[in-house]
């Protein structure tokens, strides 16, 4: 499951992106607006709403560890996880994530949705 801020443009186009990547319906899409969801899941409002999160049984992963997570999840991109964990890959989306996410209302205003 990915849990996403619907408020934010830019966490909308990336489950947009996910979706284009999962025409079998493989990982299920929610909003940080689903409190019920997030408590059940000991996550709190503001962070769901920080990162994108990626539920996968018990693990809780977010940012760049979520979307490496879900791309695992899915037959098209299941092959770029293992890349994607390589170390100096990890540590440069690591950080390019937070960058983009420290940012993501200035690059993607809010909007309808």
């Amino acid at each position: 499951m990915v849990i996403y801020d619907a408020d934010c443009g830019f966490c909308r186009r990336s489950v947009a992106l996910l979706r284009l990547l999962d025409p079998g319906g493989e990982l299920r899409y929610e909003p940080s607006t689903n409190r019920a969801l997030l408590e059940r899941l000991g996550i709190t409002p503001a962070e769901a709403n920080q990162e994108l999160k990626f539920v996968g049984g018990e693990r809780v992963s977010g940012g760049y560890d979520a979307i490496v997570a879900a791309l695992a999840v899915l037959p098209r991109t299941r092959w770029l996880a293992p890349l994607m964990r390589f170390a100096p890959i990890r540590f440069l989306g690591r950080r390019a994530y937070g960058q983009v996410a420290a940012r993501r209302h200035c690059l993607y205003p809010r909007g309808p949705r």
